[in-house]
């Protein structure tokens, strides 16, 4: 009697059955293979990057989130050229600077690469995706800026009595989410963190009895400066202890929760994005009320380069830069001393 699975037919059926799972594998695999020998900064990058492009797709009604773009192949799934040329334009028109927006391009290349790979985009797509060129220098020239994101080709310049105004507008309610909204406007200015990091916050960051703010950094782990450690500012210390009396209870529980229109806490935790967008609706409202049109295009990293400023300006040093703000290059905290410098040599 003759055994079946001996057979070439049976053999070759066996084979392609284990084909097609070792395919499989491979295919849900390769976004961890080309992670594997990434450093943390690289992939810190390329995460920020989708994190853009999510919220691009999401715009348009095409939902998903920058982690599953990164981590699961199948998020990929129709995803076309014409995506990712309107992503181009979106960072364009965004003001974002000419090399965060081929950065991004190029983070994206990749990532449609490996999808592309893992049999989740059509070749015609991926080879229209991988032609799409960067934008190039003259073209960032003649652009308008109207509305702009985290990193800026020119900075919104802030005085402290805009500081002061934005603050004020963040609490322009007595709700539980006018007090974090006052709280987070008050650890951009006065802490100059980045809207990553105040994402990040948990409960347990926040020491009210020594006055301290404890805090990782994620865009600098891994180096000395990934865990900082601020004295509370008098406005941020106020605004803070208002807003812990409705925070979560557990020191592990993220810090900063979203918010529904009566101004109620609800159960989910803000994010980069939403930090970000927070920032952009206080500095509308203040704009429209106070006739300011600057503040319609301020980021969280015009609060960020307001707070260097003002320290440099109170001749803070270069070290002493580094370490508030978490930089690992002493050239850019000399960049901000520098003009410091300047202004006070040029007051005669």
């Amino acid at each position: 009697m003759t055994d079946l699975t001996t057979t070439p037919q049976a053999q070759l059926i066996q084979r392609q059955a284990i084909g097609r799972k070792a395919n499989e594998f491979a295919s849900n695999a390769v976004f961890v293979s080309y992670q594997l020998d990434k450093s943390k900064n690289t992939l810190a990058r390329h995460g920020r990057d989708l994190d853009k492009f999510a919220e691009c797709l999401t715009e348009v009604g095409a939902a998903v989130t920058g982690d599953s773009l990164m981590s699961d192949p199948q998020a990929w799934q129709g995803i076309t050229w014409g995506m990712v040329d309107m992503f181009k334009k979106w960072l364009f028109n965004k003001g974002y600077a000419l090399s965060t927006v081929n950065g991004c391009l190029s983070t994206v290349r990749i990532y449609a690469e490996l999808a592309f790979n893992a049999g989740m985009i059509d070749q015609s797509d991926y080879l229209r995706i991988k032609a799409i060129k960067n934008i190039k220098q003259r073209a960032d020239e003649k652009r308008s800026v109207s509305r702009v994101g985290d990193k800026k080709a020119t900075a919104v310049i802030l005085y402290e009595r805009d500081a002061k105004l934005l603050i004020a507008e963040a609490y322009s309610k007595p709700t539980p989410a006018a007090m974090r909204d006052a709280a987070i406007m008050c650890l951009l200015l006065d802490h100059g963190l980045r809207a990553s990091e105040v994402a990040a916050l948990t409960v347990g960051c926040i020491d009210l009895e020594n006055e301290t703010l404890t805090f990782e950094r994620p865009k600098v782990k891994g180096t000395q400066h990934e865990t900082g450690r601020h004295i509370l500012t008098p406005r941020s210390l106020y605004h803070l202890k208002a807003y812990m009396e409705f925070a979560p209870s557990f020191a592990h529980e993220p810090l900063f929760r979203t918010s529904d229109k009566s101004g109620s806490l609800g159960d989910g935790s803000l994010t980069r994005i939403t930090v970000s967008r927070l920032v952009n609706r206080i500095a509308t409202r203040a704009a429209e009320k106070h006739g300011l049109n600057k503040l319609t295009s301020l980021s969280a990293h015009d609060c960020r380069h307001y707070c260097a400023t003002t320290m440099a300006n109170k001749n803070y040093g270069v070290h002493e830069l580094m370490n508030w703000f978490g930089w690992t290059s002493a050239q850019t905290a000399m960049r901000y001393v520098e003009a410091a410098e300047v202004a006070e040599r040029d007051k005669g």
